[in-house]
């Protein structure tokens, strides 16, 4: 990628220069000439901003999904708690709904987070 006279180079090359500029191409936004040429060239930083791309549409569909809860789920976990209490063995369903209920908590924690660092990443790249 050229540079203007009086610029220093980006340590890392153009690809680590075109990277903080990903998000904001993959949402079709403003980047510097230079990036976007390079970009235009460069297949690795195309990937980049296609995968990019399809994270965010996975996460859109994330964000519009509205899944019910199982008819039974709350009693399935009120057994599931009441067979955790110190001195009970658990019962065979308990480590199913644990784990169910922990994925799920783990998967909204991760796509929030992701939100949050997007809108941070953009406000600062804008």
């Amino acid at each position: 990628m050229p540079r203007e006279p009086g610029q220093a180079p980006h340590p890392g090359g153009p690809c680590a220069a075109a990277a903080r500029w990903i998000p904001a191409l993959a949402g079709d936004d403003s980047a510097p000439a230079q990036i976007i040429m390079h970009v235009g060239t460069c297949l690795r930083c195309q990937a980049e901003v296609a995968r990019y791309r399809q994270m965010v549409r996975a996460l859109r569909t994330l964000q519009t999904e509205r899944l019910a809860p199982p008819d039974d789920g709350l009693t399935r976990t009120l057994r599931a708690l009441r067979d955790l209490r110190p001195g009970r063995r658990p019962g065979p369903h308990v480590g199913g709904v644990v784990a169910t209920a922990a994925g799920a908590a783990a998967a909204a924690g991760a796509a929030a987070g992701l939100l949050v660092w997007r809108s941070r990443h953009r406000t600062l790249a804008g």
